[in-house]
Order: C-alpha cells, then structure tokens, then sequence
C-alpha cells in the first residue's frame, strides 16, 4: 500500500522503518530500493518519532513512550507503554536511549526520564521542568542532556548524570539553533 505523509525514517539491516503520519510505523524490505515491499505495520493514529535499538523501536506516539518488539518484521507487537501527556498535544516529541532509560522531550517544558530496563513495565523517575519553552529536542554526551526549544534558539544543559535528581548547568540563547554535541 501507499505511504501516506512519511514524518521520519531509519534504515536497519534490509528494512526501512517509516512513521507514516496517521498510520503507524511501516516497514518496507528495501533490498531492492527501486521496489520497496511491504512486509509489516504497527498502527498508531498520530504523529511519531521513533529511535531503534536493535529489535527494539521505542516510540514518541498518542501521548505515550511506546516500546516494539521488531524481531518479527511481518508482526510488530506492543511490548510496554507508559502515558505520559494528553492525546491533544501537537507534533512528535523527540527521544533518546541511553542504557536502561528513555529521555523524551515535551510537551511544553517538560523532559521525562524513564526506566526502560523492563520493556513491559517501563517507569517514570522523574519529569524535570525546563528552564526553556517547549522542550523539542534533546542530544546525550557524556552524563549530560542538551534540551533544544522547538520555537526559539534555546539551549540548556541538564546533568543527567543521576537520572533521578537531573540538575540545570545552563541555558544558552541567541542565535544557537540545531547543533549535535561531540561524543564523549
């Protein structure tokens, strides 16, 4: 079937992993980039952003932080959901893995870090409230969190170094817009 407006994707082993807006993550056999198959979808109604980690997808959808198992292209199921905001919020938040935790922005100012240690039962430890409007993105280096604003050019530096207890370093404005940080 047609892709209808495709908001992310990423490329793992022979598939293509797209978030097809209104109609989930669709993967497609891309061993053959000029005729790309179908093979499987995980539905979901809104927009995404997803990150793999090996047959893993952890997702930013309807609201909640979604884990999927992908082992089984054809058959993407639901391993563990946890709620974190109204269905009414517009746009994907973003995310990051690192270890046994999930780092997502949003919304607002909010930036939630959870435990995803056990993919059935991920838990909230704790949602900081930035020092930035609207939390839309977030970069890991080292034991720190850089939150970007979705609207304006500002940044701040978050110690995540006890994903408990996260601690401001910093806000930095004017004219920063998108970066990465080095690796650590």
């Amino acid at each position: 079937s047609d892709l209808g407006i495709a908001t992310g994707g990423s490329i793992a082993g022979d598939y293509l992993y797209v978030v097809d807006e209104g109609n989930g993550l669709r993967i497609l056999d891309c061993k053959d980039p000029v005729n790309l198959k179908p093979v499987g979808i995980f539905p979901f109604v809104t927009e995404a952003s997803f990150i793999l980690v090996g047959s893993t997808a952890y997702l930013v959808a309807e609201g909640a932080l979604v884990i999927v198992d992908i082992s089984n292209s054809s058959a993407p199921k639901e391993l563990g959901r946890l709620a974190l905001w109204q269905l009414d919020v517009t746009g994907p938040q973003q995310l990051a893995i690192r270890s046994s935790y999930a780092y997502v922005t949003g919304p607002w100012e909010q930036f939630h870090i959870i435990d995803v240690s056990v993919p059935s039962a991920p838990k909230k430890v704790v949602t900081y409230q930035s020092n930035i409007s609207w939390c839309g993105g977030v970069e890991l280096s080292g034991g720190f969190a850089a939150l970007r604003s979705k609207y304006r050019s500002d940044v701040e530096f978050v110690d995540i170094r006890n994903p408990a207890a996260p601690q401001s370093v910093g806000v930095f404005s004017k004219g920063i817009g998108l970066f990465a940080l080095a690796p650590s």
